[in-house]
């Protein structure tokens, strides 16, 4: 029933661990199909250099790919692009990607506000994990 170098087909039929889920819910344990970097590139980052032929028009710009390393500032342009926002500590990371499935593990999401503690550096109250 299932490929022999599937996971499904490495456990004997008797033994049917394996439950079909027939929801839309994302849930820790099911399998999706997403597009995963491919993980022996460099990454790239894409660096705004002018609006389209219409300046007031925010769906085309012009952009220039350049290599993204760790160790070097990425000074972006004060370009303001609707389709394309810059925030702070944040980049513009480009990588080719495939589809393959992939196993959800957990629920996600940015952690609860409880788990956070208190804390004071350099006079300022900030909260980490």
């Amino acid at each position: 029933m299932y490929p022999d170098e599937s996971l499904q087909g490495l456990i004997e039929p008797e033994h049917s661990w394996w439950e079909e889920y027939q929801g839309d819910e994302y849930k820790r344990g099911r399998l999706v199909w997403a597009f995963l970097p491919h993980v022996d590139q460099n990454p790239s980052t894409v660096i705004p250099v002018e609006r389209g032929e219409d300046p007031t028009q925010h769906k085309e710009i012009k952009v220039r790919i350049e290599p993204l390393n760790i160790r070097n500032i990425i000074r972006y342009p004060k370009l303001p692009v609707a389709a394309l926002p810059q925030r702070k500590n944040e980049v513009r990371a480009v990588y080719l990607a495939k589809k393959h499935p992939a196993l959800i593990l957990c629920r996600g999401g940015l952690p609860s506000i409880d788990l956070l503690q208190e804390t004071k550096r350099n006079g300022r109250q900030t909260r980490r994990l």
